[in-house]
């Protein structure tokens, strides 16, 4: 396959940081409440379709309940301004993230895109059915369509963890609004569907992630099965994965620099009607950088 479409934004990578924390040695003390100011620098890959991208937010945190409670010690609500950029197309956004229960969280996003029309992105197709191949696209080279994109999404979580096994399955909700482009279809790249110009996309994403190795850094290594399952408001077009996710942080923090993270992820596509049996790998290496932990004092934990 040619490196056409430069551009991705891979829904597991969201499951990276959440992977870490639980496994992560027991943490020293801390203040009952605090606030962060920190921003994830992600630099992500794929395959199937190819892309590549830098993604970057600036998010401020409020913890507000420290008491050693399993189920609400650490919760927090925090929000922030995302930025992603490629070759092929740039989101501008904000988010809202609430985590009320350390077992559940709530993210809201919307994020403006403009695309630039380039490397295979976007490409208008007349049907849902229409084939949109490696070869077609490739055929169509230089026939790039930019635009506008609005993408609205909800994603509620369900995570757990029983002993060194991390438990985790997302719903990602995504509504698009396209404008500028010949249409009625577009070649949506993040899970590889076609998408009328006003449409959504369901995809449900399962984690199960043991805690391989642990070093007395103290180094840690997850692997485990996932699981995703992607279709399209309008017309039904899904998709059905499985594959193998390998996460190894090094080190929890090195100074500012926390979770420094890589992240690698192969599998196969089970069903689709585009790609049937199509072999895949997607990944990318990571960091959080911390500006700011401040105590706050003058509320009492709960």
């Amino acid at each position: 396959m040619g490196f056409r479409a430069v551009a991705c934004g891979l829904a597991f990578v969201s499951a990276t940081a959440w992977a870490a924390e639980p496994s992560a040695p027991a943490p020293q003390p801390k203040p009952d409440l605090d606030t962060h100011f920190f921003m994830p620098i992600d630099l992500r890959f794929r395959t199937q379709p190819v892309g590549i991208a830098l993604e970057t937010s600036a998010i401020y945190r409020d913890t507000y309940r420290r008491d050693g409670s399993k189920l609400f010690d650490g919760v927090y609500w925090e929000t922030g301004a995302d930025l992603v950029v490629s070759p092929a197309f740039a989101e501008v956004g904000a988010h809202v993230e609430w985590l009320p229960i350390k077992i559940f969280k709530l993210r809201a996003e919307y994020h403006l895109i403009p695309y630039f029309g380039a490397v295979g992105y976007m490409l208008s197709y007349p049907s849902a059915d229409a084939d949109y191949g490696d070869a077609v696209e490739d055929a169509r080279e230089g026939e790039e369509e930019a635009g506008l994109g609005h993408r609205f999404s909800l994603q509620p979580t369900v995570q757990f963890k029983f002993g060194p096994v991390v438990v985790r399955n997302s719903t990602n909700l995504y509504y698009y609004l396209l404008d500028g482009f010949d249409g009625p279809y577009q070649h949506e790249r993040l899970y590889d569907r076609l998408i009328a110009q006003h449409d959504g996309i369901v995809a449900n994403t399962s984690f199960i992630l043991f805690q391989a190795w642990e070093g007395t850094d103290p180094a840690q290594l997850l692997v485990g099965p996932y699981f995703e399952y992607a279709t399209t408001f309008a017309d039904g077009n899904s998709r059905m994965r499985v594959g193998g996710t390998l996460v190894y942080i090094p080190h929890p923090a090195w100074g500012r620099i926390h979770k420094p993270r890589l992240v690698l992820q192969a599998g196969a596509n089970l069903q689709d009607t585009n790609r049937p049996g199509a072999f895949y790998i997607q990944g990318g290496i990571g960091i959080d950088l911390w500006f700011r932990n401040k105590p706050v004092h003058s509320r009492s934990a709960k």
